[in-house]
């Protein structure tokens, strides 16, 4: 017998049951009492249990409809489960994607220039001589981080204290000439905050899952990059987004072990919220609040 046939064969032995309960139960009140009106006062004496029986008929319904309601709600919440499991599994493919997208780019950046330098050579009877040298600096890969972090860092040890020197050194450094080192990490700078807001935006995860592949982005990161990210959206408004993802998920926390001078470390801290270094550090996205009004962003950023 196989397990369809089953239930309809139960109810089927469960109805002949009934009926010969009943059949049996006809009979012996019958040969007990041949007289009807002696039937009807037999009957009367279970009018109670009748009802009784009733009453708990009713019960059983109840309990039937509140076991198929728990039924329902634990494949509901079966389904949920699944569901947010598909979704985090479409969520993590397009994320480490990313990630080896990034990889990519960070491997793949190559920075080459040459400068004509005068150089002194010595003096003849009427003037010193002198002759132009080339110098070629050429980098590839990270090592194009570790160039740039170097030189800007020298710039902003020898800038003056006022703070808007210290933000214009870093505007020109990123985004002027000579050096426009935004040329060469524009692409990865944006890489960088797509990944971050694609983890901020994601519905299915909750803040601790978001922070754990923040996490995982930024152990993708070199101090180096730290540094410059830092040094990208510290005082540029159009990247405030960026800053707020930053300070958000403590991007920033080891950005300290790229830098060796503590007036440019506390310049540096002093732009962004405790939260950029350290997940304890306070977060009050209400300080945007403006600016994202401005924008007519609303409930990008969770608190």
């Amino acid at each position: 017998m196989t397990s369809d046939k089953f239930p309809l064969m139960k109810a089927i032995f469960t109805l002949i049951f009934i009926a010969l309960i009943y059949g049996l139960y006809a009979f012996i009140v019958t040969k007990l009492y041949p007289d009807l009106p002696d039937r009807g006062l037999f009957g009367d004496m279970f009018g109670g249990i009748n009802a009784l029986f009733a009453g708990l008929a009713l019960a059983g319904v109840v309990v039937a409809i509140i076991l198929q309601r728990q039924e329902l709600n634990n494949q509901k919440r079966e389904f949920e489960k699944q569901d947010k499991t598909s979704q985090i599994q479409r969520f993590e493919l397009t994320f480490f994607n990313m990630l080896t997208l990034l990889s990519e780019i960070q491997n793949s950046l190559h920075y080459k220039k040459t400068e004509l330098i005068a150089m002194s050579k010595g003096f003849n009877s009427s003037a010193m001589t002198e002759t132009i040298q080339k110098i070629s600096t050429e980098k590839s890969g990270r090592e194009v981080f570790s160039f740039f972090r170097e030189k800007l860092l020298q710039q902003l040890k020898s800038a003056p204290e006022a703070d808007t020197a210290f933000k214009v050194e870093i505007q020109n450094f990123i985004f002027n000439k000579p050096v426009e080192a935004n040329i060469q990490l524009g692409y990865y700078f944006k890489n960088v905050y797509t990944i971050l807001k694609y983890i901020e935006i994601e519905e299915c995860l909750t803040f601790l899952e978001k922070r754990k592949y923040s996490n995982i982005l930024r152990a993708q990161l070199s101090y180096d990059e730290l540094f410059l990210l830092m040094c990208n959206s510290a005082y540029n408004e159009d990247f405030f987004l960026f800053k707020l993802l930053l300070e958000k998920y403590s991007i920033l926390k080891h950005f300290y072990l790229a830098i060796d001078d503590d007036k440019v470390r506390a310049k540096l801290e002093e732009a962004f919220q405790g939260r950029a270094f350290d997940k304890r550090g306070t977060f009050d996205v209400h300080c945007y609040d403006e600016k994202l009004q401005s924008k007519e962003i609303e409930n990008y950023i969770q608190a």
